[in-house]
């Protein structure tokens, strides 16, 4: 089957202006890839051809194999019939799933279905369903977070030791497993008792309202309350006690605020002394050393006396002369 020639349809006017034939040939049919003009590229390759005879090879001349040729042998020995209920069998049991020979009924209802018609006759109830096993789930080792919380939730030793993992290697685990053991080993600090609990208002306001506080009577006679006062007791526990004493309530004492501290001292100023003769124009500090002054108080010194010994006088030693 030869191909159309689409020349006039690329081939226009507007193109003709351009230049030659041959030349709009080299430059666009030479590149073209459509497989539908004799003219194109993309026609001259093996499968253009084969396409083109495609029409002529299986529709309009087909060729049709010898049954008497013996390179078809094995295909002419197959019992299609024998074959085909064959493959239904397989297909039935593979949905069973399980090893029993399919019976004709499930191998025709197989074949119906593969028509689209299933008739009634080959129709078999179905199977109810098994009811699902609910399987145990598998036991998987506890992560070190959960050991750790059951060992804090742990009230007593043989507990702690029960949920303390057969060979266990961790050190958070291992850690937190004395420091439990521990403080189960250590006996309960005893606790008071209480006489009586009571919730009483306060002198400042918070968000609109007076705070409240909660002051505790244990049976030793101690008193607790909440509110920020460091006198134990405080004047809400005293004001309680009197009331339940049948006594009237006492004023708080108010602790007097401390004394200020005394004002330091001016530093004493510059008062030179009078012992010895002071300048009125003030005392020189610095360029040199003073002038020499005279004291009063000053102890006399005595000038020794020249001993003079004359010609040919004599000399004693020992003699105060």
């Amino acid at each position: 089957m030869s191909l159309p020639d689409l020349w006039g349809d690329c081939y226009t006017p507007e193109h003709r202006k351009l230049g030659n034939a041959e030349e709009f040939r080299i430059t666009f049919c030479d590149k073209c890839v459509n497989p539908g003009c004799q003219n194109s590229a993309a026609a001259g390759t093996k499968w253009s051809r084969r396409m083109a005879s495609q029409e002529e090879n299986l529709l309009t001349n087909p060729r049709f194999a010898d049954p008497r040729d013996p390179n078809f042998a094995d295909i002419r020995s197959v019992e299609w019939e024998n074959a085909i209920r064959q493959a239904l069998a397989i297909e039935v049991s593979t949905r069973k799933g399980d090893w029993s020979v399919a019976t004709e009924s499930e191998i025709g209802q197989a074949a119906a279905e593969m028509i689209g018609i299933v008739p009634p006759s080959f129709i078999t109830p179905e199977p109810d369903p098994p009811e699902p096993v609910e399987e145990e789930p598998e036991e998987r080792p506890l992560t070190a977070k959960e050991v750790i919380l059951l060992m804090r939730d742990a009230r007593s030793l043989e507990e702690l030791q029960g949920i303390l993992p057969e060979g266990e290697t961790r050190k958070s685990v291992l850690r937190v497993f004395e420091s439990r053991k521990k403080a189960l080993a250590e006996p309960d600090p005893p606790t008071e008792d209480i006489e009586g609990k009571w919730k009483v208002r306060g002198d400042t306001k918070k968000d609109g309202g007076f705070s409240v506080y909660e002051v505790t009577l244990y049976g030793s006679g101690k008193w607790e309350c909440t509110c920020p006062s460091r006198q134990n007791p405080c004047k809400h526990a005293i004001d309680l006690s009197m009331r339940m004493n049948n006594a009237p309530p006492e004023a708080p004492v108010e602790t007097p605020p401390p004394a200020p501290k005394p004002p330091k001292a001016p530093p004493a100023r510059f008062r030179p002394t009078r012992n010895t003769a002071q300048p009125d124009e003030g005392i020189m500090v610095g360029g040199g050393p003073a002038p020499p002054s005279s004291d009063s108080w000053e102890p006399k010194k005595k000038t020794p006396k020249d001993r003079i010994i004359g010609v040919g006088g004599t000399v004693k030693f020992g003699s105060k002369d």
